[in-house]
């Protein structure tokens, strides 16, 4: 069915028709795919929702939609709304990597040195592991 679609399209413009000799789009070209202009992303609608006063309440969606989040991991108890909120308040753990050679061993890095017609090769053995929280 992609296979259609994408046969469809080809048919209906040619690039020749998009681009010009500089591989440029041409002016007034028919648009092809994207999304129209003015429309706004399915966030921004739920983020415009949520600002709206409740209907008959003296609150904001916002507010509601928090509420019953709390409410499921506080009274509830549900153990993956607990760890939701918990991971956004304070994020999730960082994980530590530590970079070594062979069995553990500090790593070796090795670089080629050109100077004119002297090649050198190089050696530099690291004391300390890198981890990634340094």
């Amino acid at each position: 069915m992609a296979e259609e679609k994408t046969q469809n399209c080809e048919n209906i413009v040619s690039k020749e028709d998009l681009f010009d000799e500089n591989g440029k789009f041409k002016a007034g070209h028919p648009k092809i795919g994207g999304k129209e202009k003015g429309s706004r992303s399915f966030t921004t609608k739920v983020r415009l929702a949520l600002l709206k006063i409740a209907d008959g309440e003296n609150y904001t969606n916002e507010e509601a939609f928090i509420k019953s989040i709390l409410k499921k991991g506080i009274i509830d108890g549900d153990s993956a709304i607990i760890r939701l909120i918990w991971n956004y308040l304070d994020g999730m753990p960082l994980q530590k990597n530590e970079l070594t050679g062979k069995d553990g061993e500090p790593l070796t890095i090795k670089w080629q040195q050109n100077e004119g017609d002297n090649n050198t090769i190089q050696t530099e053995e690291m004391g300390e592991p890198i981890t990634s929280d340094e």
